[in-house]
């Protein structure tokens, strides 16, 4: 588990948990959607407002429907939901690492015709 803080907003975070990641998944899915219908063209407030609405979007999926505004306590900045989605980026990798790591301990012994096999199966 992982702590997650920006602005107001303090949650224990774990990315090993299915529900939790399953919530995640959906979000992330749905940002890309709300992402590709940004305007490409047109006034730039409602290009921004498009995209925040799209962070916020995305935020309130995976952290609860609260969490934007204890994040951003009502402010509508882009500068704010990019920096706080990186350091939940930032977050997740750095838990995906300790995960990989951890499970690399459990990795099962293989014997030597075994390993041949992989050797090979690389090299195509």
């Amino acid at each position: 588990m992982s702590l997650f803080e920006y602005g107001k907003l303090s949650v224990d975070l774990d990315f090993t948990d299915v529900d939790f990641f399953t919530k995640l998944e959906a979000a992330n899915d749905k940002l890309q959607k709300d992402c590709m219908k940004v305007p490409p063209t047109g006034k730039t407030s409602e290009r921004l407002l498009a995209m925040i609405n799209a962070y916020d979007s995305f935020f309130n999926g995976v952290l609860g429907k609260e969490a934007v505004d204890k994040m951003f306590q009502g402010k509508k900045s882009g500068v704010q939901r990019i920096d706080a989605l990186n350091k939940f980026v930032a977050l997740e990798k750095q838990q995906g690492t300790e995960v990989t790591n951890m499970m690399t301990q459990f990795k099962p012994n293989k014997n030597r015709q075994q390993r041949r096999n992989d050797q090979f199966r690389v090299k195509k």
